[in-house]
């Protein structure tokens, strides 16, 4: 397991949520070419990784938790906050908690209720974030 098989696993589900629910809306995934142009509506995911537990003595057992953000991003137009609210709750209940992910025989578990919080980025953006933490564990074979 490591960080790019959880960020994988995380985005695997959230293309299906984005084709789904909400086939025309727009994601800059992490580290890849994107441009705003104008006045838009898109998410943003992030991983945030913080940390890594060895649980088990004598084994070789690694345990990597964070959290999965998925930012909500959309250009203030005094449009009020339903969009984004409703949006938001649309990804807390995709990933509710005790929802194992897997990705190549990998699996992430989804530890606690996904929760939302605003974030004002200035005078152009209005963003929320829905935090999704996470735990996985590896367990070395052999």
């Amino acid at each position: 397991m490591s960080n790019k098989e959880i960020r994988k696993a995380f985005e695997i589900k959230l293309s299906e949520y984005i084709t789904t629910k909400r086939p025309t809306l727009k994601v800059s995934w992490e580290n890849r070419s994107f441009s705003v142009t104008g006045v838009e509506k898109y998410l943003q995911p992030v991983l945030y990784p913080a940390g890594l537990a060895n649980p088990s003595l004598g084994d070789i057992h690694k345990r990597y938790y964070g959290t999965f953000v998925v930012r909500i991003k959309d250009s203030l137009l005094n449009r009020g906050t339903d969009w984004v609210d409703e949006v938001s709750k649309e990804i807390e209940d995709w990933f509710p908690r005790g929802m194992i992910l897997t990705n190549e025989g990998n699996s992430v578990w989804i530890q606690n209720d996904p929760y939302s919080h605003y974030v004002d980025l200035g005078d152009k953006w209005l963003t929320v974030m829905v935090e999704i933490p996470y735990r996985s564990d590896y367990f070395k074979q052999g």
